[in-house]
């Protein structure tokens, strides 16, 4: 996966992330297909590391919006009730990104709401 994300197939992933996202958003996937997805999410997590980035390539320009997508979709998998750990993760670490785009793929949470509205 890691050589999909880097510098010029970024936006072939992307696409490939907002297609799985759509999917799953409408249901479309079966559990073994979302089981799939998770560990992607979860091989995702460890590869565009920003420790695991050399600063100087390609992929450290783009590694932000496959983290943007990775983070959408994890979004659409805990909401289809097939999230976990890793998704749960996902969702932490963007909390804290250091990068805008990265952060922003996460919807307005509101003070005092349970939950993270759209």
């Amino acid at each position: 996966m890691r050589n999909a994300c880097a510098g010029d197939n970024v936006g072939g992933v992307n696409a490939l992330q907002q297609c799985a996202r759509r999917l799953t958003e409408d249901k479309l996937l079966s559990p073994p297909h979302t089981a799939r997805l998770t560990e992607a999410l979860g091989d995702l997590l460890v590869e565009t590391a920003y420790a695991n980035i050399d600063p100087d390539s390609r992929e450290a320009i783009s590694v932000s919006l496959v983290r943007a997508e990775c983070v959408k979709l994890a979004l659409a998998l805990d909401r289809f009730g097939v999230g976990g750990p890793v998704t749960v993760m996902w969702i932490a670490t963007a909390e804290t990104d250091p990068l805008p785009e990265v952060r922003f793929a996460l919807p307005i949470k509101r003070p005092f709401a349970s939950c993270y509205l759209q």
